[in-house]
């Protein structure tokens, strides 16, 4: 529960994961509710953690720690994208049409 209202709901019942996570990815791929395409979310896994850079949030998990950086404008983002994930971009990436546009509207994981 949460504010009242359920969160999550479990079951006793044998499942296909194959079924159940094919519907799971098509959830988070198509509805505009989904967490994926209401930010810009990019993540991989590291030798002790991960590395995510939500929007222009990088967040460095690692040896039990977890270190957060907002980062200040294009040129930082971009950076962090060469330098975490490899990869050199013309320019920073824009949302999609499913952005967010209330920001009070954040999932669980993304509070502390």
């Amino acid at each position: 529960m949460r504010n009242g209202k359920p969160q999550y709901r479990f079951y006793d019942d044998e499942v296909d994961l194959s079924v159940d996570l094919d519907q799971v990815v098509w959830w988070m791929r198509t509805s505009p509710q989904s967490p994926t395409l209401q930010n810009m979310i990019c993540s991989r896994p590291t030798e002790d953690g991960w590395v995510t850079l939500k929007d222009d949030v990088l967040t460095v998990v690692s040896g039990g720690g977890r270190e957060c950086e907002q980062l200040a404008g294009d040129a930082e983002v971009l950076a962090a994208y060469e330098k975490w994930f490899g990869f050199t971009l013309p320019q920073r990436p824009t949302p999609g049409p499913h952005a967010r546009s209330d920001p009070s509207r954040v999932m669980a994981v993304d509070q502390d």
